[in-house]
Parts: C-alpha cells; structure tokens; sequence
C-alpha cells in the first residue's frame, strides 16, 4: 500500500473572505482543508485492486448513499468497495451503444460534448445517471438481484419538443453537451446548450430556453446557447448546472425555472483580475469542473485558465471566495500546462493581497462526496507531481481535499 497520506491545513480564516456564512450547522469561513492522496499511483498499476495501488486514471466521480464510490474513465466506470477495493463496474472500453448487463453495456462518453468533458451523478436511489452525450441519450446505471445493469431514461428518439412539450422520454432527441443531475423532489432535469428539460415518471417536458442575462453578450438578443458540462445538487434539494463559455452557475428553482446566479457576463476582453465579489459580478476563467457543496448553498469551480478552487453562493447572495489556488497564469513563472516536474505546494504562501491564498496544483476537480471533500488530478500529460513542502511527494496523481467543519454553532 501506499504510504500515510499526507496532512496540510489550508486555513480560510474567516476575517480573510468576506462573505456571509452558508446555510447549515457551521461557518464555511472557519472550515479547514488538509491534501492526501487518493488514487491512479504516479508509477503506474494494475487496473483493479487497492484503490491507492491502482494506475487507472480517474476522469469523473461521485458516491451511492451506502458510501461507496464511483468512478469513470474513458468509456468505462468503476466502484470502489467499502474496503477500498477498485473493480470494473460497467463498460467493456469500446466506444458504441448497448444497453443490459453493465459488464457488456457501450458508451460514449465525451464525444460530442464540450471539451470532451463529462460527469456521472449518483442519485439518492443508489443508481447512476450518465450523461451520454455521444449516443444523444441518457443512461442509467442500477443494481438489482446483486446484478448491475445499464438502460436508457432518455434520448436516443427522433421527435423535437416545443417550449410547455411533454412526450416518452425515448421518443425525444437529445443532442449537444448533455449535464443531468436529480432534484430532492424526484425530478431529473436534463441540460442541453439551447434547452433544459425535466423528466418525471417516464415523461420529458421542454421547460424552455436559458436565460437571457446569461449569454455571451446579453444584448444580442439572440438565443442563449450554454455549454453545460456539470451538474450537482446543493443542501436545499435545487439542481445547478455549470457552462464554459459563457461562464455561469444556473439554478433551477423549486417551480423548475432557470435562474442565472453567478458569472459576469458582456465582457470583450477576458477580465483577468477581476477576483471575487458579488455571484452575478464574478468573473469565471473558463472552469472546466466543478461539484456542488452538500453542506451548503454553494458549488465549487475549477481548472481552465484559472487554476483556483472557488466557492460560488448558488443562492445568489454574498461573494464568491477562492479558497485555494493554484497558481494563476498570470502569476506563475509559467503556464501550469507547460509546468515539468514537481509541483511545489507551501502553506504558508501568501498568493493573493489580503485573502491568505494557498498554492496548490491542480487542474480538474473530478468530483465530491456526500460529507463535502473535493477530489482532484493532476492532468497525465502535464507531466506535474504534487510536493507538499515538509510532507513529501503525493504518490498518487489524483488527490482528496479533505474538508474539516469546526466544531459549534455557526457564526452570527
């Protein structure tokens, strides 16, 4: 096995980030983060076995209600036991379309999507929900009889709803990038670039466009066309949805309208120094991850030319706040993507004027769990390694951010 994970705290002390404290039990002002690795070994490994010793890569996450994890890769998808334990779960690796027995079920994950991205969503009922983009459908992977198996919920039709629509969902086209992600209420919604929809009992209803604040130039008038690549679900129950480009957190309401909440939109030159400050002044660097925050109304973004974690209020109010960084662009002595070697992480580096940032590398989040820690990778063909300075080299290139809530009642 691996060797003990390594420990740093990165403190965001409340008198450093403005803002107001979340809904739930604790300050998010006061939390604390710590690093440790996680899995895909530097070295190398077999493609199943010790989660640690394993070389496989991880390109997106989340965890079932009974705690385990699931992870995907290419056109495959794996679980990790309660023992720490990584198997093959579903896909044979071969790019297509087959719905059945997980072990032989087809994907195309990726293709056709924005960027390549994709992301699975693990839902309260303990199945998956796949965002197919490539097959223009989505998946749902379940257990039943101690037998996992894969079908399709949505897609994969000929027939274009209009705007108030309903139909079988199997008889409805799906195209573009596809986000999904299920609500508290039940409702699985389905974001594509010019159109969401909901899906309940079987039936996909077009609940109509995006919204117009949050196009690339709001005075067009043009229709919005997003680029939804994520999705999560936030302590309130609400389905929010990330585009790249244009940059923008949408929320959907408890009525299933879409509400842009954060990102600054209009801009014609990229505002690189912009920084945090109120969700719908905030500009977004072309993020390429992000994962909602289960202990409070909030989404973390990540990666693209920003290279920062930040804390996002969903609900609209208070300020945005980068937790950590990685290392802007603009202030490192050069670009992360053209970065060799050991990535050096001190924690007592001071990164920004007044806000105590930390550096630490990284490019995407991959993914969260249910008690809120952020998971994220170095990208395999960047050639970095993390060096956490006092504790050593990481000796797995995808990494837990372990977050700690204080103890106590939240702050006034």
């Amino acid at each position: 096995m691996s060797r003990p994970a390594a420990t740093v705290l990165l403190a965001c002390a409340a008198s450093a980030i403005p803002g107001h404290a979340a809904a739930g039990s604790h300050d998010w002002r006061a939390e604390r983060w710590t690093v440790e690795p996680f899995a895909q070994t530097l070295s190398g490994g077999p493609e199943a076995g010790p989660l640690q010793e394993t070389g496989r890569p991880v390109a997106a996450m989340c965890q079932l209600p009974d705690g385990r994890l699931v992870l995907a890769f290419g056109q495959q998808i794996d679980i990790v036991d309660h023992e720490g334990m990584r198997w093959p779960l579903a896909g044979d690796g071969v790019p297509g379309f087959r719905d059945g027995p997980a072990e032989t079920a087809r994907f195309r994950l990726g293709i056709g999507a924005y960027y390549s991205l994709y992301r699975i969503f693990c839902a309260d009922d303990g199945s998956v929900l796949i965002p197919d983009s490539g097959n223009g459908r989505i998946r749902r992977l379940f257990e039943r009889g101690g037998r996992w198996r894969v079908e399709t919920i949505a897609g994969g039709g000929s027939r274009r709803l209009r705007r108030g629509g309903s139909g079988p969902a199997g008889e409805i086209a799906l195209s573009g990038t596809l986000a999904v992600a299920q609500a508290r209420s039940g409702d699985i919604y389905i974001a594509t670039p010019g159109i969401y929809y909901r899906l309940r009992d079987g039936v996909l209803t077009h609940m109509g466009g995006w919204p117009p604040s949050a196009a690339r130039f709001p005075a067009s008038g043009r229709p919005v066309r997003l680029n939804p690549f994520a999705s999560g679900v936030d302590a309130s129950g609400l389905v929010h949805f990330v585009s790249r480009t244009p940059d923008v957190v949408i929320r959907i309401d408890v009525a299933g309208r879409a509400r842009h909440v954060a990102g600054v939109t209009g801009w014609r030159r990229k505002p690189h120094h912009l920084g945090d400050g109120p969700p719908r002044e905030a500009y977004f660097d072309t993020p390429s991850s992000a994962c909602g925050d289960v202990r409070g109304e909030a989404v973390f973004l990540a990666g693209g030319d920003e290279y920062n974690v930040r804390r996002v209020p969903t609900d609209g109010r208070g300020t945005t706040a980068t937790l950590m960084q990685d290392g802007r662009w603009h202030v490192l002595p050069k670009h992360p993507n053209r970065y060799r070697g050991a990535a050096v992480f001190r924690p007592g580096f001071d990164g920004g004027p007044a806000e105590g940032l930390r550096i630490l590398r990284l490019s995407p989040l991959v993914g969260c769990d249910r008690e809120g820690h952020l998971y994220a990778r170095l990208n395999h063909w960047s050639g970095m390694t993390q060096y956490v300075e006092g504790h050593g080299l990481l000796p797995t290139r995808v990494f837990r951010l372990r977050r700690r809530v204080p103890d106590g009642p939240p702050a006034p």
